[in-house]
């Protein structure tokens, strides 16, 4: 679909939200309120709305997003339009023509983060004029040729054609400097070595590690490095059994983003 892609945050999301009803929830002010003279001591509040910290809050955040995002309507001329919820991915939204099934544009949810992709003109203003009467929205980003956005960790940059590439490149950086790796030169490909005949189970301590390489890794292989997705879930399947084996081939795949940190998908 042709149009812009912007993104949108909507400031103080939580507080949107009310607690459920009947649920008490008593805090203390911060400490150092109270030892500015801000609030005197020994003072409680109940709280009202699913402010930040609470581990309900990004449900409750999610439902109130997701009713008010389901009743949303705004008008262009005498033309009512809608957002449909994708059959398919809850974190979808499409705009259409109300009581019809057509597609204007695409909202993407994901918390507080909007990513909207449709035509620039009256029915992509008048949406966003109508979001701003429910939640206040931070200043929107506009994806350019000379302005990249990043996205759920997914960095997107337009090129001069128009076509799209998405990468992880700030990421996988952040993974190497991690690992002591961020001055490796990497090599151009992973090798697979047939796993041990006998079992080397690892420790609990060494497992919880592997198993943290095998999250970091699928953050990318479900979003711009398909190409690692088969070590991904080899090194998932083996670590629980094959200790030394899956920290060597950690090293490999490691190896492997240190000179492939640039790849990623191009949308033309």
């Amino acid at each position: 679909m042709d149009g812009l892609q912007t993104k949108h945050d909507v400031k103080g999301a939580f507080l949107n939200a009310k607690l459920p009803e009947g649920k008490l929830v008593v805090v203390e002010p911060p400490a150092q309120w109270v030892k500015w003279g801000l609030v005197p001591q020994g003072v409680l509040w109940t709280l009202d709305r699913a402010v930040y910290g609470l581990r309900e809050s990004p449900a409750l955040w999610s439902a109130e997003r997701d009713a008010r995002l389901s009743e949303t309507v705004w008008k262009v001329g005498q033309v009512s339009y809608c957002l449909r919820r994708c059959s398919s991915d809850s974190q979808l939204w499409i705009l259409t023509e109300k009581d019809k099934d057509s597609i204007l544009g695409l909202l993407i949810v994901y918390v507080d983060d909007f990513l909207l992709q449709a035509p620039d003109g009256g029915i992509r203003s008048a949406f966003l004029e109508k979001l701003k009467t429910i939640w206040t929205l931070t200043k929107e980003e506009v994806l350019s040729p000379t302005h990249p956005i990043t996205f759920l960790g997914i960095e997107m940059e337009m090129q001069k054609n128009g076509d799209i590439f998405l990468h992880q490149q700030a990421f996988i950086t952040s993974l190497l400097e991690k690992y002591g790796m961020s001055q490796n030169k990497g090599n151009t490909c992973v090798q697979v070595d047939k796993v041990p005949a006998e079992p080397d189970v690892p420790t609990a301590t060494v497992l919880k590690s592997l198993q943290g390489y095998s999250g970091e890794f699928n953050w990318l292989a479900t979003r711009t490095r398909a190409d690692i997705s088969y070590y991904t879930s080899l090194l998932a399947s083996a670590c629980t059994r094959f200790s030394q084996w899956s920290i060597e081939f950690v090293k490999k795949i490691l190896r492997f983003l240190a000179s492939t940190r640039a790849q990623g998908i191009l949308i033309t």
